[in-house]
């Protein structure tokens, strides 16, 4: 009897075959017929599909032995692959047809494996490492709060600046070309910060580096869109998304362990700028699978498609990525500085604070990875809500508890639990409003996100040295809060 499964543009039959005496053998015949209406025939044991869709794991029934459902599991998901290419009626043993999908596989793994590489130096090291190290840089370099805040602006606006490069290098030249000048850019900014021996200098690194995360971040859906069947390309796009918390994690866990052993923070943006190294060689070489010839255009640019950005549909998305940008870069420029300048956690050095604070956030950004089962049981507009409410009580708890284990956790993990969602939202929200603008809206999402980051810290310094940090906090809680309450409820 037949089981089917609908998923997308397809329809897949899998037809029972009779009794197979050796799947192990390799000699076994399967006829598989793909033809009108992308519909793929293939002849196995019955296979009982569960899932809901195209791209979830399913759920393999063998009625004679178990030690088999490893194998029909490839074979299924080779059908699943396979419908997409429309060819000719084939037959062809199990080696061979597990062979037409290793390659499709190996692509997709490795570009996926890519951009989690370069998302993790990009907003992990390169983006938040200033506000890491905040505390060791003001003793070097003796900074002021309006100092450090006009340095973490400068290191947003870069962010800014490096997105619309993309915007323009993604569509002339494919991915490769943005992401690895990223990944090169972010080596120099490093070396120039572990070089630095003036606050200017120190500056000039930051905002170098800086620079990766727009170049690192929207090309990765164009490379997912053209290297990996549209099948595996949310699963792919949600590896490279966990790139970011994994990156915060690292620079968090390098920065404990090298403070621990009381090495100086040069040493561990001299292993910044190693780990961005073999990232750009990686992508360099990964990119290549799906790099087009220059010319050859991906889609419409982000000048050509402004006009159709500007949409009153979109303003609701524009203006929740103003208002988490100034909150977010408030929090990621300050609270490590403020964190340490409280007495840092009981039991630990000052120094060891920040790092603690960091692997907290990148922890805590793993929820990110389950934004679309929440949007999907309660609805973009309650998520947003909840989100900034979220955001608000982080900032809250840094204010008035940042010498507390619980309260120093609780803030941290709040927050990267909103960062990553936030980044999960704007992607699918981007893509609801413009589904043939995907690449590009996203890019325009990410710039009003970047000017957030740029107004937020640089207005929070100048409020630092006339009041408090603490007030500034509370303000910025204040911005959530507001955001959460206006947020309109039929938006999205």
């Amino acid at each position: 009897m037949p089981v089917f499964l609908r998923g997308g543009a397809a329809s897949i039959e899998v037809l029972r075959a009779g009794h197979v005496q050796s799947i192990e053998s390799g000699f076994i015949t399967y006829r598989v017929r793909l033809g009108m209406g992308r519909r793929c025939l293939l002849s196995i044991l019955s296979v009982d599909w569960r899932s809901a869709g195209v791209g979830q794991r399913p759920s393999i029934r063998h009625a004679r032995s178990r030690s088999y459902s490893a194998a029909w599991r490839r074979l299924a998901i080779t059908a699943i692959v396979l419908y997409r290419f429309q060819a000719s009626p084939i037959s062809c043993k199990k080696a061979d047809l597990v062979g037409r999908l290793e390659p499709v596989l190996q692509r997709s793994v490795s570009i996926a494996l890519g951009g989690a590489l370069a998302t993790a130096i990009a907003f992990g090291p390169a983006r938040v490492g200033f506000g890491l190290f905040l505390s060791q840089f003001r003793d070097a370099f003796a900074l002021s709060s309006s100092m450090a805040g006009f340095i973490a602006s400068s290191a947003f606006a870069s962010f800014f600046a490096s997105l619309l490069i993309a915007g323009a290098l993604t569509p002339r030249f494919g991915p490769r070309m943005p992401v690895v000048l990223g990944l090169m850019a972010a080596v120099i900014g490093m070396v120039t910060v572990v070089l630095a021996d003036q606050v200017l200098w120190l500056a000039v690194g930051v905002a170098l580096a800086a620079t990766s995360a727009g170049l690192c971040w929207s090309p990765f859906n164009t490379a997912a869109e053209r290297g990996v069947p549209a099948e595996l390309r949310g699963r792919a796009l949600s590896i490279v998304s966990t790139g970011t918390t994994g990156g915060i994690v690292l620079a968090g866990v390098l920065a404990l362990a090298l403070a621990s052993m009381a090495y100086n923070w040069r040493v561990a943006w001299v292993a910044f700028a190693g780990c961005a190294l073999v990232a750009g060689a990686y992508n360099l070489w990964v990119l290549g699978l799906v790099l087009r010839a220059p010319g050859d255009d991906s889609g419409p640019g982000l000048m050509h498609s402004a006009t159709r950005l500007v949409h009153r549909r979109a303003w609701p998305l524009y203006g929740v990525a103003v208002s988490f940008g100034v909150t977010s870069g408030v929090y990621l420029s300050f609270v490590a500085g403020y964190v340490e300048s409280s007495g840092g956690l009981p039991g630990l050095s000052a120094g060891l604070s920040s790092p603690v604070l960091y692997i907290a956030i990148g922890i805590g950004g793993l929820v990110g990875l389950a934004t679309a089962e929440f949007e999907a049981r309660i609805g973009l507009v309650w998520l947003m809500r909840a989100i900034f409410t979220a955001s608000m009580l982080s900032l809250l708890a840094a204010a008035y508890v940042p010498a507390s284990w619980l309260g120093l956790g609780v803030s941290g993990a709040l927050q990267g639990a909103c960062i990553m969602m936030q980044s999960s939202i704007f992607a699918f929200w981007s893509d609801r409003l413009f589904p043939d603008l995907a690449s590009v809206s996203l890019t325009v999402v990410l710039m009003f996100y970047a000017a957030g980051n740029v107004i937020g810290p640089a207005l929070a310094g100048t409020a630092a040295d006339a009041w408090s940090m603490q007030l500034v906090f509370v303000v910025s809680a204040g911005v959530s809060l507001a955001t959460a309450l206006l947020f309109p409820s039929r938006a999205g």
